[in-house]
């Protein structure tokens, strides 16, 4: 679709919103119908299509109708929602974090019963998007229910119906996937913003999706009073403090409040704070979500039991490995638990259909659908669990590639670079912040060498991001384009000498090579020049000048290249380089008259030589054949040839000497990865047409944003090659959400990692997971064995998989870092203020306005450390067979002791930080 930038903007111009809603659905529609106002039948018919077919997506104009009537009926509710239980078999069930997973909602369902006047309520407390695959569907099915049900469908807000969070997590890519614009994408935003925070149940259970708040006092007035906007974790106001703290904050074992490990303005709060707080509002009971259990079971008591934790997703990402729960209010101030682990979508349509029948209505009161498993296939969670964590290390080795380089170059090494394990496993504990005993993953990440010591140099290598697919082809015109600014430098051999090596040693240091770079045609951050320099052999803290000038090459970009010149190569390298300690010297040879350039005459002089010493070189002895082969190396035609056109001909002399233009080109692209997070807001923010299409001078000034960055190593001159190339076909557009799409982390065909040298099938990809519970939503986070969690009646639970990814120290991050102030005179925070991740970034024009023409909820929240881009695979889940119904566990408010639930949150639950 071709963008319409700078179009005058009519009087009579219809919003985006009115253009949506007055398009139709054509012959090719394959969705289901709509007609408004919704009903029951509608709404269960659409949740069924979205199970029968994922990939068929809700009609725009539908999808935007739903999202802005709900919206309507939403933002007249107060920020508190009264609810109340009823007797006579009508319960009301409070639902933790959904994130997305479809085959979780219809389960529930269909076990509770669907929505509707026979059926029971239900409270949806927060987390319907992200991280699953079809985040658009669940909270469509919820919105649509909520529209035909207004009493009898609650929804709170949770931490990821933020757009900080929508950033990172896949939800921005689902939806414009999905309906093609980040206008919807806007609407749901809006959508997010006027939910409910919170919710009392019989006047007795206060119901959030986070924790309590950061100060004493706070009563649900000062609750209800919450404005609707945007979630700032680094907000100063006392107001979005709240917002911060319903969202954000978590339990902790201890009394009192302590810094969370979220980051930013969270905190974690003791027992004595949940006991002010129902005191003063004369409640008896806390119920939030925000994290999978410790137990790995779907709820945790909590807090003296009088704080209840209830996660619903189940197997988690696919491989967490936890029940989803649920709490079941039967009448007020009495409610039980109920756990399940939901079929596959597939099965749970397939179950329905069986047990169901063809055209019956979905049901409405509870029902026993779903068969009973007395195990669940542990060693399927456990396996997908660790072939998770590994991929998590690997997507933080490529991020935090720099640090362990600069680790491991201050370690011993023998006289073969290399470094012992233990030193190792220090730099991944220095420079990942995890508390993990990477011993326990080194066969499935790095090959040892054959005396037992590490490669340092080439396990890093094996780590890379890589542009993808069709619109990952700039990356190659950007090497192009280094290629060709090296090929055009007419250098002599002398001049290049010169040129590094001022004063004559042999050797080149960081200062020659900063002030030499620049005038062969590249100019590079300081960083970029470290990690250029740090390959090399070290000579009394100088660099060898040869093998640097050889570096440079890339590998061939020239035209193709005839079976006989490439012959002629093959038998220059088999006879001038014997005896030769590197292709310069090989150079020289044919080098007659010491030029410091090569000739025709030179090469057709030197191929009658070479016609001599073989008779299968007879052939050689050609003028034709010796221009052919001239006009290869001459890669400028200028009519000789520099070294560096010779050397572009050639492999590296060197073992494992890697081309430097590669190395700056995994700079550009690592600084772009790991910055995508802010890039992806930067670019929604000036992407005011909603079409993911930029102008040229808009995607730079998104990459001009991100290079002021501590984390970022972007120059101007790589700006301008980027933008110059991403615009392929020279329009002046560019699509921001493809070209974000298109980053990933490299698969080494021949390490570690590759998928002949891992003995199990390849791991599932947890789409935006970080592992750092401080700087992320609900991140799954599988744990070392703590106490033994109690298992349900019915069946048993998983055992917990292998040891998980948690921080070592608690650090501040961008995901809980200061919203940007939209002005010029906002100020950055110092980079020691983000311990090396990056900063949010301030954004000082062409600020988005929504679709409707008006500027969404201020202050908008930065990006934080990207996620991988989202590719909506279905996540694995358990087999056929390896689920089990729902058991149930009946419980009042406060809970006695011996009743089989956990009466206080010990220690030994306490060993890692909470899994969002």
């Amino acid at each position: 679709m071709n963008p319409s930038k700078g179009k005058e903007q009519g009087a009579k111009k219809l919003s985006w919103e009115q253009q949506t809603l007055h398009s139709k659905p054509d012959a090719n529609y394959k969705g289901p119908e709509l007609h408004f106002p919704l009903d029951s039948a509608q709404v269960d018919n659409m949740g069924l299509h979205f199970a029968k077919h994922p990939d068929v997506h809700l009609h725009p104009s539908y999808q935007c109708r739903i999202l802005m009537e709900a919206k309507e009926i939403l933002e007249k509710l107060p920020r508190v929602q009264r609810l109340k239980s009823k007797t006579g078999g009508k319960p009301l069930i409070v639902v933790g974090d959904m994130h997305g997973q479809l085959k979780d909602l219809l389960t529930i369902f269909t076990e509770n019963g669907f929505p509707g006047p026979a059926g029971p309520q239900y409270l949806f407390n927060g987390d319907f998007v992200d991280r699953g695959t079809m985040g658009a569907e669940v909270a469509t099915i919820l919105l649509a229910y909520k529209m035909v049900y207004p009493d009898l469908v609650h929804l709170n807000r949770g931490n990821h119906e933020t757009i900080m969070m929508n950033m990172n997590y896949g939800f921005i890519d689902e939806v414009t996937t999905k309906f093609g614009s980040t206008h919807m994408f806007t609407l749901f935003t809006q959508v997010w913003n006027v939910l409910p925070i919170a919710a009392v149940i019989d006047d007795k259970a206060f119901v959030v999706h986070g924790g309590l708040f950061r100060v004493n006092g706070i009563t649900l007035s000062h609750v209800n009073s919450i404005p609707r906007r945007e979630c700032d974790l680094g907000a100063t106001s006392p107001d979005m403090q709240l917002l911060v703290d319903v969202l954000w904050n978590d339990p902790q074992a201890e009394k009192g409040r302590s810094k969370g490990l979220r980051g930013g303005g969270t905190i974690n709060f003791g027992p004595d704070v949940t006991e002010e707080f129902l005191k003063r509002t004369k409640l008896e009971l806390v119920i939030r979500s925000h994290q999978v259990p410790s137990t790995n079971r779907g709820y945790e008591v909590l807090h003296n039991s009088k704080l209840i934790t209830v996660f619903s997703a189940s197997n988690y990402c696919g491989s967490q490995g936890n029940h989803g729960g649920l709490v079941v209010f039967h009448k007020p101030g009495e409610h039980t638990f109920k756990e399940f682990w939901a079929p596959a979508l597939p099965e749970v349509v397939k179950l329905l259909e069986v047990k169901l029948g063809a055209g019956r209505p979905l049901p409405r009161t509870p029902s026993k659908v779903f068969k009973i498993s007395t195990e669940v296939s542990e060693s399927d969670v456990a396996l997908s669990a660790t072939q998770a964590i590994e991929d998590q290390l690997a997507e933080l080795i490529t991020r935090k590639s720099e640090a362990l380089a600069w680790f491991y170059r201050g370690c011993h090494q023998d006289a073969k670079k290399c470094i012992s394990v233990s030193d190792w496993v220090s730099g991944l504990s220095s420079a990942l912040q995890l508390d993990i005993d990477f011993l326990n993953y080194r066969e499935s990440l790095v090959d040892l060498t054959p005396d037992g010591k590490i490669d340092w140099r080439h396990f890093l290598s094996c780590y890379q991001v890589e542009v993808q697919g069709e619109h990952g082809k700039w990356a190659d015109a950007v090497k192009n384009s280094i290629h060709a600014s090296l090929m055009k430098q007419d250098l002599r051999v002398s001049e290049y000498f010169q040129l590094f090596d001022r004063n004559g040693d042999g050797t080149v240091d960081i200062d020659e090579v900063r002030e030499a770079l620049p005038k062969i045609g590249l100019s590079i951050a300081n960083s970029q020049l470290m990690d250029l320099m740090e390959s090399m052999v070290e000579k009394n803290g100088k660099l060898d000048v040869l093998s640097f000038l050889e570096s440079l090459q890339p590998a061939y970009k020239g035209p193709p290249l005839g079976d006989d010149v490439q012959e002629i190569m093959r038998a220059i390298e088999v006879t001038l380089t014997k005896g030769a300690k590197n292709m310069l010297e090989v150079f020289r040879k044919l080098d007659r008259d010491k030029n410091g350039m090569l000739e025709e005459h030179e090469i057709t002089r030197f191929l009658g030589w070479l016609s001599a010493q073989k008779p299968e070189y007879n052939k050689f002895n050609n003028p034709a054949l010796a221009h052919k082969l001239f006009e290869a190396f001459d890669m400028n035609k200028s009519g000789s040839i520099s070294l560096m056109e010779f050397l572009d001909c050639f492999k590296p002399s060197t073992p494992g000497l890697t081309s430097q233009v590669d190395r700056l080109m995994q700079q550009i692209t690592r600084s772009i990865y790991n910055n995508q997070g802010s890039l992806r807001y930067l670019f929604y923010q000036l992407d005011t047409s909603g079409d993911g299409m930029l102008s040229r001078e808009e995607f730079r000034e998104g990459l001009r944003a991100i290079a002021g960055l501590e984390s970022s190593t972007l120059t101007d001159s790589d700006i301008e090659m980027v933008a110059q190339h991403v615009d392929a076909d020279s329009d002046g557009h560019i699509s921001w959400t493809e070209f974000l799409k298109a980053f990933g982390i490299s698969k080494d065909e021949e390490g570690p990692r590759s998928p002949k040298n891992r003995a199990r099938a390849q791991s599932p990809r947890l789409e935006g997971l970080h592992p750092f519970p401080h700087s992320s939503g609900t991140a799954p986070q599988p744990k070392a064995a703590a106490s033994p969690a109690p298992k349900p009646k019915s069946a048993a639970i998983a055992k917990r998989p292998a040891p998980g990814l948690t921080p070592r120290v608690t650090r501040p991050s961008v995901a809980a870092g200061v919203a940007p102030k939209l002005g010029a005179s906002a100020a950055a925070p110092q980079p020691s203020q983000w311990h090396g991740q990056p900063a949010p970034v301030h954004y000082t024009s062409s600020m988005r306005a929504s679709a409707s023409g008006h500027v969404p909820g201020q202050p908008h929240v930065s990006g934080h450390p990207a996620a991988l881009p989202s590719s909506y695979g279905q996540h694995p889940s358990m087999p056929p067979g390896g689920y089990h119904s729902y058991h149930q566990t009946t419980s009042t408010l406060h809970h006695p002791p011996g009743h089989g639930v956990p009466t206080s949150y010990t220690s030994s639950q306490r060993q890692f930080p909470p899994r969002y």
